[in-house]
């Protein structure tokens, strides 16, 4: 017991809403009004976010830096083992990861002058992960 009488609270991870937390808590909510709740529907909204970071890994690689083969990345990024297991535990690394790649997919086309990449509504929502 603490000095007021009352016991401490513990503070579980959780419970800190930073913006990695905090969007993968939207997700996973979403997902769960839309269809219900059970263990397949948070592995498949981790396992769909995941497949996007790897989408913006070969745009990134096909786009940016001009590569013919930008397959065979996606291919290496499917799979390493950490990149696997985050993206089918729904931990918010894999959703932070995919986010990050988004972000950098934008700023490499704003870098490469391409219309469309400022301001855009998806390099606002990775920015806003990646802070």
């Amino acid at each position: 017991m603490s000095a007021a009488g009352k016991t401490p609270r513990s503070r579980l991870p959780s419970e800190k809403l930073d913006g990695r937390l905090f969007l993968a808590a939207v997700a996973l909510c979403a997902a769960t009004r839309l269809v219900g709740r059970s263990t397949l529907v948070t592995r498949a909204v981790a396992a769909l976010v995941a497949l996007s970071g790897t989408v913006a890994a070969g745009l990134i690689l096909r786009q940016a830096f001009g590569l013919r083969r930008a397959w065979l990345g996606v291919l290496l990024l499917t799979i390493t083992p950490a990149w696997f297991l985050h993206s089918r535990t729904a931990f918010e690394t894999g959703l932070y990861a995919s986010l990050f790649a988004w972000a950098l997919y934008a700023y490499l086309r704003y870098r490469a002058g391409r219309r469309g990449a400022d301001g855009s509504p998806l390099s606002a929502v990775s920015g806003r992960a990646s802070w």
